[in-house]
Parts: C-alpha cells; structure tokens; sequence
C-alpha cells in the first residue's frame, strides 16, 4: 500500500432510478386476454467495483510509473500519487420484455 491510498474516503451522491412501463392488451373473448408489455429502468451514478481500482502504480515519487495490470513501466513527469482513490460512477439500463394471457371464469 502506498501513502496515497491509505485511509477511509467516503462520497455520497444522489441517484435517480426512474422507470417506464408500458403495457398492451387484446381481448380474445370475454374471458381470454393477450398482453404484452415493456419497462426500461435507468440507475443513475451506479458505483461498480471495476471503476474504483486505480491499476497504476507510482513507486518513484512521479517520474516512473508501473501498470498494475500489465506490469509495463513508463516514465512520467508529473502524474501524482499513484495509485489514488477513484470515484468512478456509471448509469446502468435496464429493459425487460413481458408477455402472457389472462383467463377469467
């Protein structure tokens, strides 16, 4: 672990999760009825674990920089301390397909 990453680091956002449902339905007989429908949900500013990991690696105080993952190591000037706690944050899309029938007696 290095310094820069060493420690508790907390955020807090406001996420929206707005969703649309639509629905449509045919009357066979006066008991039979055919339906389709449907909904897409949007989640905004989703954390996922995969954003949050910073791969790079500053081991000589920001003039070498080595790749966590790949293990490449390059020269920079000034990139900072490395690795650095991200808040990476996604919108995820959700849609679902419904369809049936309905019997009454």
């Amino acid at each position: 672990a290095q310094q820069s990453n060493i420690g508790i680091r907390t955020r807090n956002d406001i996420a929206v999760i707005p969703e649309l449902n639509l629905q449509l339905g045919y009357d066979a007989t006066s008991r039979l009825r055919f339906f389709i429908g449907y909904n897409v949900m949007v989640w905004t500013k989703v954390a996922r674990p995969g954003d949050q990991i910073d791969a790079v690696i500053n081991s000589a105080g920001g003039t070498v920089t080595r790749d966590f993952v790949t293990g490449l190591q390059t020269n920079v000037q000034s990139q900072g301390r490395r690795p650095a706690p991200i808040f990476g944050r996604s919108d995820v899309t959700i849609q679902g397909l419904t369809f049936g029938a309905a019997f009454r007696y």
